[in-house]
């Protein structure tokens, strides 16, 4: 998939996307400098930057189809871009978002901004996505596989002690003498 980058003109909309996760807070901002408009959504807290930043693009692709309008998309999500781009297997959120960028294939640009660089839509995008975090309004995406895999992780760890913990044995009592509970790393 490729993604032409526009000449800007007066019909064609400039717009800012960014992503942020801070304090436990996840947003991102799609900032629409043409019409002077700024979409926020904060997502749950176990929501990752990543999705923050493929999320943002994914609205401004929705926009561009719902208004039959041509818009230069700009980021600094490099991985985001390469994740776009891809041709390998990827999850169902990121095949999603591709699928919004093929259906607005002739009316988005997108282009890779370096991060605060000075550049004043990106600054402003920045803001917002911050401002987001808190907010924004609510935005529920699929939770990702790394979050779900530590949970997994945690709850075996927790069975693993019960067990270990309530186990009766003379090889048992001796062993928790010297380990008393299972850790992550055996």
């Amino acid at each position: 998939m490729s993604f032409p980058t526009m000449r800007l003109d007066d019909n064609i909309f400039e717009v800012y996307t960014d992503g942020s996760k801070i304090a436990g807070g996840v947003g991102f901002s799609v900032c629409i400098f043409n019409q002077q408009k700024i979409i926020c959504h904060k997502l749950e807290p176990n929501n990752t930057g990543f999705q923050t930043e493929l999320a943002a693009l994914g609205v401004a692709a929705d926009l561009a189809v719902e208004n039959n309008t041509k818009i230069n998309i700009f980021t600094d999500s490099k991985s985001s871009i390469d994740a776009l781009k891809s041709h390998g297997r990827k999850p169902n959120f990121v095949n999603s978002i591709k699928n919004k960028f093929r259906l607005a294939e002739r009316l988005v640009g997108l282009t890779w901004v370096k991060a605060h660089a000075g550049i004043p839509g990106n600054e402003l995008a920045d803001q917002f996505a911050k401002l987001a975090t808190t907010n924004g309004e609510l935005m529920i995406l699929q939770l990702p596989h790394s979050y779900l895999k530590l949970q997994l992780k945690r709850i075996i760890l927790e069975s693993w002690n019960d067990c270990y913990t309530q186990y009766q044995s003379a090889s048992g009592t001796q062993i928790r003498a010297y380990v008393p509970r299972v850790d992550e790393k055996c």
